[in-house]
């Protein structure tokens, strides 16, 4: 079996090949990953298949990263013409997706039905955007053999519950993010030559017509 961990996403994912199953476990849990009996036990009574449960240990965390600013609840409402629900988003206390959810449960009778499945439609769609991003962003993957002191580090990406490496074994964490810092930095430089032809161009042809 072996550990797998995303960056920027909170808690390990535990692989057992040979079952083709997987569990998260959380930071504050991990001392379990010193008990291969246990984390087989784990495995067998609580698994999922690894993509269904590398879905969902990504899913989480962005989903428990999202702000839901009130002004922007009220321009989704806007958007759709329901101008009243609109109005009742001033009264948000909080940007917290989950605080939110509570104070509409809680005063139901005041935002009324319509506005809690129109916020909760704009909530997974935030979710499913972070998501969207999160697949098409490299990031530095993390895997451990458990009861195995070394680790080794990839730039992957995470597409549809795949795990996809695109480089060769790492030898650290620190080299890993170097290596995909330098990557992005020349992917900007690349679109910010583009953007300047694209302007270039563009002007041309505007010459050219007066």
């Amino acid at each position: 079996m072996k550990t797998e961990r995303w960056q920027a996403i909170n808690h390990h994912l535990v692989i057992d090949e040979a079952s083709k199953k997987a569990v998260i476990v959380k930071d504050n849990d991990k001392k379990i990953l010193n008990d291969p009996l246990a984390v087989k036990t784990l495995v067998d009574t609580e698994g999922q298949p690894v993509k269904t449960a590398r879905t969902k240990l990504i899913r989480d965390t962005l989903r428990s990263k999202i702000k839901l600013e009130p002004l922007s609840v009220k321009r989704q409402f806007n958007d759709k013409g329901e101008y009243e629900n609109a109005k009742k988003a001033e009264n948000l206390l909080s940007n917290r997706p989950a605080e939110q959810y509570k104070q509409v449960k809680a005063e139901l009778k005041f935002f009324g039905q319509s506005f809690l499945e129109g916020f909760l439609g704009f909530y997974g769609l935030e979710v499913d955007n972070a998501l969207a991003e999160y697949e098409n962003t490299l990031q530095v993957l993390e895997e451990q053999e458990l009861g195995q002191s070394d680790k080794s580090y990839y730039i992957g990406v995470f597409k549809k519950g795949e795990a996809q490496k695109v480089t060769d074994e790492m030898y650290s964490r620190e080299f890993a993010e170097k290596e995909l810092k330098k990557f992005n930095d020349s992917l900007a430089k690349e679109q910010a030559v583009k953007e300047e032809v694209t302007q270039a161009i563009s002007q041309s042809q505007k010459l050219e017509r007066e």
